[in-house]
C-alpha cells in the first residue's frame, strides 16, 4: 500500500484478483478500506491475505460468503465465544413498536451474558419511558442519548462507543427477534468477524413475500452484505474499519460497512438461523421514501466502490427498467398491489437519478 493523496490509497489490482490474467495496476479506494492493522510484517502473507475467499460451509451450519481465491489465514480468524454481547437498538419515535422488540429480546435463549442499549436518536414521543419500564426484565438495559444528529448510523456508532461487550449485535425497534437470535449470532461469532442474519417477513408483513429481502447467500450485488436490521460484529472489527458511515442516510450504510470489512480481509458470514421478523413499510409515502433513499445510496456506493470492482447496470438493463415503468403506468389505478409495486420501482429509479446528480456519477 502507498499513500497517494489525502484520504485515498492505491492498492495493486492483483491483490483483488490474485493469479488472474489482469496485468498489475493500481486501483484507488477510500482510505477506510485499508485501515486494518495487519498481523504480520508489511508485505507478508498476512497482509496479502486480505482477499476474499470462495463461499463455503464452516462448522455450525454458518455460510461464510466470500469471493476470490485465497482465504485469510485461519490463525487470524479463530475466535472464542463472546465474553459479553451488547445489543444496540437505534430508535427514533418508536414507542409504538419498541415494546414488542424488547419483549422478544427478554425471551432470548442464549447462555452468553448480554446487555441492551436503546439508543435514542431524538425521539419526541414516549420512547424513553417505554425503555425505562422495560428495565426490570433485563439484567442490564441502558438508554443512550444520540439526539445531536439524526440518522441510524449516528445512533449505532453511539451504541458502539457505549457498549461494554466485545461483540455487538444490531437490530431495529420495529422488528421482533426470534428467541434463538442471539444464540445463533454468538455461535457464528466463533468463526466470523461480521455476521448477517436472516430477515423473515411473514409474521409482521404477511402477504408480501415478493418484497422480502434476499438472503445473504442469494444476493447478487458487488459483494454480499449483512443487513443493518439483523447483523453483529466484534467490537474491535467495527472500530478498525471506522464504524458505520454517517453520510449514508436511510439505506446503503449496511452494504458499505460489510464491503469495507470484506475488502479489509475480515471474514463476513451468514447465520441463517439467526432470524429476525422484519416489518415492511405499510404506507405508500413511507415506502416511497425508503426506496428513494435506497436509490440515492446506490449511487453513493457506486461512487465509492467502482474502482474496487462495483459495476453499474448495463445500458440495456437501464433502458428496460425505465421502459417497464412507463408501460406499467396504468398499474397505479389497477389494484393496490400493483400500485405498491409501481411506487417501489419508481421511487428507487428516481433515487438513482437524484443520487447520480449529487455524486457526479452515472448510476441509473
Amino acid at each position: 500500500l502507498r499513500d497517494l493523496t489525502v484520504g485515498t490509497y492505491a492498492v495493486r489490482r492483483d491483490l483483488f484478483d490474485p493469479g488472474g490474467d489482469t496485468p498489475a495496476s493500481w486501483v484507488v479506494v477510500p482510505m477506510l478500506l485499508v485501515r486494518r492493522r495487519c498481523d504480520g510484517p508489511r508485505g507478508s502473507g498476512a497482509e496479502r491475505s486480505a482477499v476474499l475467499a470462495p463461499a463455503h460451509r464452516v462448522p455450525g451450519g454458518i455460510r461464510a460468503v466470500r469471493r476470490g481465491h485465497r482465504p485469510p489465514s485461519a490463525a487470524a480468524r479463530k475466535r472464542s465465544t463472546p465474553r459479553l454481547i451488547s445489543v444496540v437498538i437505534p430508535v427514533r419515535d418508536g414507542a409504538g413498536t419498541l415494546p414488542s422488540q424488547l419483549t422478544a429480546l427478554a425471551r432470548q435463549t442464549t447462555t452468553v451474558p448480554w446487555e441492551v442499549l436503546v439508543v435514542d436518536n431524538g425521539s419526541t414521543d414516549s420512547t424513553r419511558a417505554v425503555a425505562e419500564r422495560a428495565r426490570p426484565r433485563f439484567r442490564c438495559l441502558r438508554i443512550i442519548d444520540a439526539s445531536d444528529r439524526p440518522g441510524e448510523s449516528r445512533a449505532r456508532n453511539r451504541g458502539i462507543a457505549a457498549a461494554r461487550g466485545d461483540f455487538i449485535a444490531f437490530c431495529d425497534a420495529d422488528d421482533i427477534a426470534d428467541p434463538g437470535w442471539l444464540a445463533a449470532l454468538a455461535a457464528a461469532a466463533r468463526e466470523n468477524d461480521l455476521i448477517g442474519g436472516s430477515l423473515e417477513t411473514a409474521v409482521l408483513s404477511p402477504g408480501r413475500a415478493d418484497e422480502s429481502p434476499s438472503p445473504m447467500d442469494a444476493q447478487t450485488d458487488f459483494l454480499p452484505f449483512a443487513r443493518g436490521a439483523n447483523c453483529a460484529a466484534w467490537k474491535d472489527v467495527l472500530t478498525a474499519v471506522g464504524g458505520w458511515d454517517e453520510r449514508y442516510r436511510g439505506g446503503g450504510e449496511d452494504m458499505d460497512l460489510s464491503w469495507r470489512a470484506e475488502l479489509c480481509g475480515y471474514r463476513v458470514g451468514y447465520a441463517a438461523d439467526a432470524v429476525m421478523h422484519y416489518r415492511l413499510r405499510d404506507r405508500l409515502p413511507s415506502l416511497a421514501r425508503q426506496k428513494w433513499n435506497y436509490g440515492r445510496s446506490g449511487a453513493r456506493l457506486f461512487a465509492a466502490y467502482r474502482h474496487a470492482g462495483f459495476e453499474r447496470r448495463d445500458g440495456r438493463t437501464i433502458l428496460t427498467n425505465w421502459c417497464w415503468l412507463l408501460l406499467h403506468l396504468p398499474d397505479l389505478v389497477r389494484s393496490p398491489a400493483r400500485r405498491r409495486r409501481w411506487v417501489r420501482y419508481a421511487a428507487r429509479l428516481s433515487g438513482f437519478l437524484a443520487g447520480s446528480v449529487r455524486q457526479g456519477v452515472r448510476y441509473l
